[in-house]
């Protein structure tokens, strides 16, 4: 340890070390000749002894130098500097390979900081890896935001109070809800977004509230006082950050609740939208209430997770979960009102136990792999994108190493007369690619704080649980560079320069014989001929080509994608609506107040049309009812055999509860038959239907004016076929649809939760309206909230921004590939070009044509741009099919665009290598001779 200090410090103040040894040599050396010429020698004769006497003194120093230093770290140190000199006296190629690999560093590094916060980072919970869904159908698909919500509701909550006493292998058991409620009391009505959780949960997480107690199991008892927890930013916004809100009531939903606590600041569960949270009521067995509900777990130490997972199947098996009885359907078997996102979830009208496609079983799903199950795939497609730029990155500069290392071969031979050794110079050569590879890293590091700060501009989305795509990107807000992503960023650097810099290094540490010392700059050499010495240079230009057409043609198959996604006509004309959501106190009568309000809204200046609607499109909420032509509701029903070349559809259209004037105002086109009247009262009931459903075949040839059965039993009259409307997304088909008036529901009157509006308008700003509704709803009802305000085209806009941020990502990526395939090109055919100065200068003396030479040289360069082509396409066609989930509209085999950027590339080849060929055919023939 001693002599490690020892050396450390030596390496800390070389400077100083080395003039106090000088200092001390000529000290001794003084002494010495003090003593000489006292004893009688004259002065220059005592200054000569003593010299010799001393010995030789360079030597000394190396001597003292190794005791301060390893022999081997001082000759490494020796070739960093010398290294670094090298690059200093080349500032142009110094410049030109450091961009290169910063460019390519830093798009690995952003994109590794962006799957290190993502995939590879623990939640910030205790011992995260632990925390599980216990999952019902384990191998039911993934929707856009984890396993389809029948997979994680695995339980009852009957069952939950067994499950939770007899289960050995997890330490937690708890239930939660996701539910939004109205606030009053505190200002203006504000609605918020919240979950109900076990008490059990807070322990489970491994948190505590900041103030006040968590949940106990007194609070999960029917018939306990009302509490509630507080967000850290609701404490913050609406109490004032107050201390003293702990114990105070606070009106939540109509609820007096006593306020226990206010989390930490940074606490985000389930969501990050959750703002308060309440006990998970537990209704006891003998209520004959029960609800399903998604489950947490946290798996017992000493367990694995396979373990719990099979303790679990056999627990819930024997308990004859999966088989509990759903609850009584509506009067008429009815699907009832849609239940947004926001409420409480309750048990799904599910006529069989396991998902469609699997069989029932029950398993455990990580809560981190829950969440980032959607952007997996898409993140791993981003690494190996920016992993192929870095490669065709390393192949530019090894080209340009190439290149310098033939312009220093008269250096090199130089350096093996004089003694070095080849390993020596092989060692020389790989530190300078070191250095560069460095330097390119720091740059990277640069670019890649550049680029994180800008994702939010292209990832953020509308934070709001109701729609389709409320999350683009998990935990962006986190996303930065780390101490880890910088130890990433090293080890990458590293590698990097090892990897682009053995060959050049291989070929200089090789260099010929002495000849070389005797030779001009100038070579007849061809710059790509097979058989010469550019031979490493051209079958980088190969692999270059091959690696950027690769990353091309993914990179285009998901910007096709994205742009035919974009093409989509969403069935509705999204331009000129803001929408919103109006929650009012319970008590009052939802479809009246609806109905006041937009007669309200229509009479304010610029406004076209206003409507309301249970389910807007890209809003997570839907209604299935089934649809009869009998009133006989069959106890499974089944759908009729569809006609010749029709799928049959769902059993269960998708029926939206809508004011009669909402085709009107969302620009929904009818197609036949009629839209709805003003004038359709209660006692005719009148439903439309969408095309697909008109197409399926269901209701007959022509349904226009025949009755169905849907609700209650009277029949309703379908009046009219309207227009598909993508109603979850534009990527979704959309199936079945039926519209039906909301006030000619049997229910109608006990209408609770959330209402959507939509209002057209002609002003530029759909949104400057807003003000005057919020106004029109304090008259209307003080305690009515107005919340999810948001133009149509913005939620468009937001269901689309996960693969356009991926579109935008690729685009940056297949730039950065085509525009250094194209520099690494054009830089070793001008190299090529220079090495053969002469030659072209003889032969255009001797009467070449400009277009002979040109051609030649395009000829030779040819070969290996074909050679990368054909490697690129074969690589293509095998990496592509890993694309196929990502892909809309057009298969990973998509013929035009791979015809169409392999003709963009070979074309942008060709010309990166006319460029300089041209050039140098143009050179003057007496210039070129006497270049020497």
């Amino acid at each position: 340890m001693t002599r490690l200090l020892r050396r450390l410090r030596y390496l800390l103040q070389r400077d100083r070390r080395e003039r106090e040894l000088d200092d001390e040599l000529r000290f001794h050396l003084e002494m010495k000749r003090q003593e000489l010429q006292s004893s009688g020698l004259d002065p220059a004769a005592a200054a000569l002894t003593a010299r010799r006497a001393l010995g030789n003194l360079p030597l000394t120093r190396d001597h003292v130098r190794d005791v301060w230093i390893a022999p081997w770290l001082q000759s490494v140190a020796q070739d960093i500097r010398y290294g670094l000199r090298t690059l200093r006296r080349h500032p142009g190629f110094t410049a030109v390979a450091v961009a290169t690999l910063g460019l390519g560093i830093g798009a690995n590094t952003a994109i590794f900081s962006v799957v290190n916060t993502v995939l590879l980072t623990p939640l910030p919970y205790e011992d995260s890896d632990r925390l599980v869904h216990i999952v019902q159908n384990a191998g039911a698909p993934m929707t856009s935001d984890g396993p389809a919500p029948r997979a994680l509701a695995a339980l009852d909550t009957v069952q939950l109070l067994s499950f939770r006493s007899q289960i050995r292998s997890l330490s937690h058991v708890a239930a939660f809800g996701i539910t939004s409620a109205t606030l009053t009391g505190q200002g203006d009505s504000v609605r918020l977004d919240g979950a109900e959780m076990s008490p059990d949960t807070f322990a489970m997480l491994g948190v505590r509230p900041v103030l006040g107690r968590p949940f106990d199991r007194r609070d999960e008892l029917e018939g306990a006082d009302p509490v509630v927890i507080l967000g850290h930013g609701l404490w913050q916004r609406r109490f004032g950050a107050d201390p003293g809100v702990i114990g105070r009531s606070v009106t939540i939903e109509g609820v007096d609740r006593s306020v226990l606590g206010v989390m930490p600041p940074r606490f985000a569960f389930p969501d990050a939208q959750t703002q308060f949270w309440v006990p998970f009521v537990l209704s006891a067995p003998e209520s004959g209430r029960r609800r399903r509900v998604p489950v947490l777990a946290r798996v017992q130490d000493g367990f694995t997770r396979e373990a719990a997972a099979a303790e679990v199947n056999t627990l819930l098996a024997g308990m004859g979960a999966g088989g509990v009885p759903p609850p009584p359907p509506p009067p008429s078997a009815g699907a009832g009102p849609a239940v947004p996102r926001g409420a409480p979830p309750r048990a799904p009208a599910a006529r069989s136990s396991g998902a469609a496609g699997t069989s029932p079983g029950f398993g455990l799903v990580g809560v981190q792999d829950r969440l980032t199950a959607p952007v997996r795939p898409a993140l791993i497609v981003l690494m190996a994108a920016a992993g192929l730029v870095l490669l065709i990155a390393c192949a530019n500069v090894a080209n340009l190493l190439l290149a310098q290392a033939a312009a220093r071969e008269r250096e090199v031979v130089a350096r093996l007369v004089l003694g070095a050794s080849r390993g020596r110079l092989l060692r020389q050569s790989l530190t300078e690619s070191l250095c560069l590879a460095v330097l390119g890293g720091g740059v990277g590091i640069g670019l890649a704080h550049a680029g994180v700060r800008l994702l939010p501009t292209f990832a953020t989305s509308l934070a709001r649980r109701d729609l389709e795509s409320a999350v683009i990107l998990p935990r962006l807000d986190e996303v930065g560079i780390d101490g880890s992503v910088l130890v990433f960023t090293v080890v990458v650097s590293v590698l990097t320069g090892v990897l682009f810099g053995v060959v050049p290094a291989l070929r200089q540490a090789h260099t010929g014989s002495v000849d070389v010392l005797r030779q001009g700059g100038g070579s007849a050499a061809s710059g790509f001929d097979v058989r010469g010495r550019s031979r490493a240079q051209g079958l980088l230009v190969a692999c270059e080509v091959g690696v950027a057409l690769v990353l091309c043609v993914g990179s285009a198959l998901l910007i096709r994608s994205f742009v035919e996604l974009a093409d989509v006509d969403p069935g509705y004309d999204a331009e000129g609506v803001v929408t919103f959501q109006l929650v009012v106190p319970v008590g009052r009568n939802l479809v009246d107040v609806s109905e006041l309000l937009v007669d309200r809204v229509q009479s304010l200046p610029g406004v076209l049309g206003a409507a309301y609607t249970r389910q807007l499109p890209m809003v997570r909420a839907r209604s299935l009812v089934p649809l009869r032509t009998t009133p006989e509701l069959p106890a499974e029903p089944a759908p009729p055999p569809a006609p010749p070349g029709v799928v049959n559809p769902p059993e269960w259209p998708d029926t939206r509860h809508v004011s009669h004037d909402y085709p009107d105002v969302m620009g929904i086109d009818v197609v036949a038959g009629r839209g709805f009247d003003e004038g359709d009262g209660p006692g005719r009931q009148v439903l439309l239907i969408n095309r697909t459903l008109e197409r399926s075949g269901l209701l007959g040839p022509d349904p226009v004016g025949r009755h169905v059965y849907a609700l209650g039993l009277r029949p309703w009259e379908v009046v009219g076929v309207i227009e598909d409307v993508h109603q979850s997304g534009l990527d979704h088909d959309p199936g079945p649809q039926v519209f039906i008036d909301l006030r000619h529901l049997p229910y109608a009157a006990a209408l609770t939760g959330p209402m959507y509006f939509a209002v057209r308008t002609s002003e530029d700003d759909p949104a400057a309206v807003i003000p005057a509704i919020r106004r029109i709803v304090r008259e209307l009802d003080a305690g009515a909230a107005v919340d999810h305000v948001a133009t149509m085209d913005r939620l468009l806009a937001n269901s689309t921004a996960r693969p356009r941020l991926y579109a935008v990502l690729l685009a940056v990526f297949l730039g950065l590939a085509v525009g250094l395939a194209a520099l690494g090109i054009y830089g070793v055919v001008a190299y090529a070009a220079a090495r053969r100065t002469r030659e072209i200068g003889i032969r255009i003396a001797l009467g070449a044509r400009q277009a002979d030479v040109t051609r030649s040289m395009l000829g030779q360069s040819a070969v290996f741009i074909s050679l990368g082509v054909a490697l690129g396409l074969v690589g293509s066609a095998a990496a592509t099919p890993w694309l196929r989930g990502l892909l809309f509209g057009l298969g990973p085999l998509d013929a035009p665009t791979f015809v169409t950027v392999t003709i963009a590339l070979a074309g942008i080849a060709a010309l990166a290598s006319y460029l300089p060929a041209r050039r140098a055919a143009r050179a003057d023939p007496l210039s070129a001779i006497r270049c020497e």
